[in-house]
């Protein structure tokens, strides 16, 4: 489908002959602003959720998952030719209120459940998906670098390759992401993030097919 308004001297038009894509992240509330869609469709070319597709968002309603607003985002960006990622699968600080006290092997069923269903909701429709966001946390001090989590406690230290694993799987022409913040900085604090994330992706997962780090995604 092609882009509906595209500008040809827009950020999009400019990105695109850098061989890069220029996206904004969206809620819902967003898409009732004119000024603010038709900037969108001048100069973007991709677009992602802000919050609304996170799983504390989905799940946040306790007689089960509600997809609406991110439906309608996902609707959006198909309607007006826009490529849309997703972010984001698996956050330490998005997991929902009912399983922020489970049992390691309940979080970890409700984890995999979310992540299958979710992938499998918009399989072929998004060009690419933050698999799991801020992975690493150096003063937790663990060798691996990993953050001490919930995700960490239920699924062990491959839970990363798990899930790359199983996006892969489910959504085959996606691009897949581990996302990560502040990794561009001049300082001994990104340094450490920069090296952890590079360890996470050279130990990766034989089944899951390379996977990009992004450290600008919104979190």
């Amino acid at each position: 489908m092609a882009q509906h308004g595209l500008n040809e001297d827009g950020l999009s038009s400019v990105a695109v002959r850098c061989g890069l894509l220029c996206g904004i992240a969206l809620c819902t509330s967003d898409l009732s602003l004119q000024p603010l869609r038709h900037a969108i469709l001048g100069d973007c070319s991709l677009v992602t959720a802000e919050y609304e597709m996170k799983w504390d968002a989905i799940c946040r309603h306790s007689h089960g998952p509600d997809y609406s607003a991110a439906d309608e985002l996902v609707g959006f960006a198909a309607d007006n030719g826009l490529a849309f990622h997703g972010h984001t699968l698996w956050w330490h600080e998005a997991v929902p209120a009912a399983y922020r006290e489970s049992s390691e092997a309940h979080f970890a069923e409700a984890a995999l459940q979310h992540l299958d269903t979710t992938i499998t909701r918009y399989a072929g429709r998004l060009a690419s998906w933050d698999v799991v966001n801020e992975p690493p946390e150096p003063a937790h001090g663990r060798e691996d670098g990993l953050r001490r989590s919930q995700f960490l406690a239920a699924l062990g230290s491959d839970y990363i390759a798990t899930a790359f694993s199983r996006a892969a799987v489910l959504d085959p022409t996606a691009v897949l992401v581990l996302n990560e913040m502040g990794l561009e900085y001049d300082l001994p604090e990104a340094e450490a993030k920069r090296r952890m994330m590079l360890s996470l992706l050279e130990r990766g997962s034989p089944e899951a097919r390379p996977s990009p780090v992004s450290g600008s995604s919104p979190t």
